[in-house]
């Protein structure tokens, strides 16, 4: 048996060496490399996109998921549509719709990426003479319980007794969680507002006239309901009680004119609409003028804070039903008009402003304000407003004292106006913001610098003596 020659193993071995350690970094390589995983994208999304003639639209895509593909429906101008080719790969999602109109098919395609919430992309779709149209999405992922509107608590006051009534107005939109706390005296916005699945939290600063005081707030909260603890610190101690609160629908006032723009055709005419709702005992009835002439209004409902009500009319185009749906915030009125003509439907928003009466300031407006502590008596307060050569001044009287107003100002419906006043031996300006609704003067003022945003409440009335 011949041997195999020293010089010969060496190499033999070095090779092999070699070969067992790339083989070894390539399978550590592999077992190292991250697993590409479809992002989380089932549930709703929203977003505001350019519609057509420069109106904005509201649209809602819901997806179900299944490891990389998703289903689901997307909701526009044009009503509500199933997705086609939905698939999620890492961090991009992509998927289109089909419309058919005539004996065409028209192809929307959507590609975006998914971040913390957010998904931000673009949408090809057809153009008019067979070319294609490219527009931006930005959607935001809607939260498990939206928490948007009015919710109220109750305290008893320690000094007296009597129950404190306090509110908090949420608006949840892009992601973000907004709103502003009030009493019945003083509203202030809310800070560091976050909603994280069902869990809320927000802080509430008020300025006194020489301290501001923070007040944290933080829940659970399900459809009816907010349970969780107030933080307030008093002094240099923190106290923690109890919080419940409840979802409120505010009252709203329906009667009156509303108004608002349209644009239709290429050229994007403009078209001002106006709604006038009247009650008649029991019943909401009204008319709406806009491109069509003035037309009844039929089934028309306030129901809470939201109002329903058809409108039919015909011209050269054909005869159209059109169903509003609208929720009353204040003064303004905003929904969405589903339009049907034959088998052509399509839906489109609409956002009202109300029609405040020509304010008549000239004249005296009286308020009282409650004082301080069980035993404080109220305080009797008088604004006189003259106008001298078209320009607003005046006097403001607050028990025994009295000074002239000034930097008087009206802007359509709304008033302001300071004062300087002596509180606790030192000068202090007063700021005052009010709106004229007829013989009613509302709104608020603040102290000095207002860092808080926090303000006080009044309501004044037009005195006839």
């Amino acid at each position: 048996m011949k041997s195999t020659p020293f010089y010969l193993i060496g190499p033999a071995i070095l090779a092999l060496a070699i070969g067992q350690t790339i083989a070894q970094d390539e399978t550590e390589t592999a077992k190292a490399a991250p697993e590409i995983t479809a992002s989380d994208v089932a549930g709703s999304w929203s977003w505001t996109a350019p519609g057509f003639g420069g109106q904005e639209i509201d649209a809602e895509l819901t997806l179900k998921q299944s490891g990389a593909e998703i289903s689901g429906t997307y909701n526009g101008r044009r009503g509500e549509t199933k997705i086609e080719g939905g698939k999620v790969e890492g961090d991009s999602i992509s998927f289109n719709y089909v419309r058919s109109f005539g004996d065409n098919d028209f192809t929307t395609t959507f590609a975006g990426k998914v971040q913390e919430g957010e998904i931000v992309g673009k949408i090809t779709s057809p153009g008019r003479d067979g070319d294609t149209r490219e527009t931006y999405w930005h959607a935001y992922k809607d939260p498990e319980i939206n928490p948007s509107g009015l919710w109220k608590w109750s305290r008893t006051s320690g000094r007296d007794g009597s129950q404190r009534h306090s509110w908090v107005k949420l608006a949840y939109a892009k992601g973000k969680l907004t709103g502003v706390y009030r009493t019945t005296r003083s509203q202030a916005p809310i800070k560091e507002a976050t909603l994280n699945g069902k869990e809320i939290a927000f802080k509430v600063e008020r300025g006194g006239r020489t301290r501001t005081s923070t007040t944290s707030y933080k829940g659970t909260l399900d459809s009816s309901a907010i349970k969780g603890t107030i933080t307030s610190r008093r002094g240099e101690e923190d106290r923690t009680a109890d919080w419940a609160a409840a979802r409120e629908t505010p009252k709203v006032d329906a009667v009156g004119s509303w108004t608002w723009t349209s644009r239709f055709g290429r050229n994007g005419e403009e078209v001002t609409n106006t709604l006038a709702l009247k009650q008649e005992g029991d019943a909401l009835t009204g008319t709406l003028d806009g491109r069509s002439g003035e037309s009844a209004i039929a089934d028309a409902k306030l129901s809470g804070d939201e109002v329903t009500f058809n409108v039919s009319t015909e011209n050269d185009r054909g005869n159209f039903t059109s169903a509003y749906t609208a929720t009353i915030d204040e003064d303004i009125l905003k929904g969405s008009i589903a339009t049907k003509s034959g088998e052509r439907s399509f839906e489109r928003p609409f956002r009202a402003s109300r029609v405040l009466p020509k304010p008549e300031p000239v004249g005296a407006w009286k308020w009282s304000t409650r004082g301080w502590g069980a035993a404080a008596s109220d305080t009797e307060n008088a604004l006189t407003l003259t106008m001298t050569d078209g320009k607003l001044g005046g006097t403001y009287a607050s028990g025994d004292n009295s000074s002239a107003i000034e930097d008087a100002k009206l802007d359509k419906n709304t008033l302001t106006f300071k004062v300087q006043r002596t509180i606790r031996d030192q000068e202090r300006t007063m700021n005052y913001t009010g709106q004229f609704r007829g013989d009613v003067l509302k709104g608020h003022y603040s102290v000095g610098e207002n860092t808080s945003g926090s303000v006080t409440l009044w309501e004044a009335k037009k005195s006839s003596e």
